[in-house]
């Protein structure tokens, strides 16, 4: 659920952007307006499912570390839609508190991703290194032995603690 956000959020790029809003023609203004309301229903289809009663029995369910994670897709949501809302009233977003609050959700989704990613980490299992490192070294020992009149040598066996 929360990667379908992120899906949602870098498919914003889509769409041609202009700086300058008088550069922009009737075709490209009406095809950002339809992208943009599209977003919209998207943002209000995803709001409305978490919270959804059935979404609140799934969430009670959910171990810490997921909950948090679920909790923190929902504050950077919040804080970008009234980004977005200050966007549109002609506010200097940039300058905002709300900016900084972004910045920080994101830092913290950033940590949970990674405290995540670090649980389903492959793992080395060091007694089985040891084992596998060990049973391929030897010690070479310099011993001849004769063996039909002829010197032969022997070498050592491997070393095994």
């Amino acid at each position: 659920m929360v990667d379908n956000y992120y899906l949602w959020m870098m498919t914003d790029n889509d769409t041609k952007r202009s700086d300058n809003l008088s550069e922009l023609n009737n075709k490209e203004l009406e095809k950002n307006v339809s992208t943009l309301g599209e977003k919209i229903d998207q943002v209000d289809e995803i709001l409305s499912m978490l919270s959804s009663p059935e979404f609140e029995e799934k969430y009670n369910k959910l171990d810490a570390a997921s909950k948090a994670q679920i909790d923190l897709f929902k504050t950077y949501t919040i804080n970008s839609l009234f980004w977005v809302y200050l966007k549109t009233k002609g506010r200097n977003a940039a300058s905002h508190p709300v900016k900084n609050e972004l910045g920080r959700v994101k830092t913290h989704l950033d940590r949970a991703k990674q405290l995540k990613d670090r649980v389903t980490a492959p793992r080395l299992n060091q007694g089985v290194a040891k084992r596998f490192i060990r049973s391929g070294l030897w010690e070479p020992k310099d011993q001849t032995v004769q063996q039909n009149g002829k010197n032969h040598e022997v070498f050592g066996k491997r070393k095994r603690e």
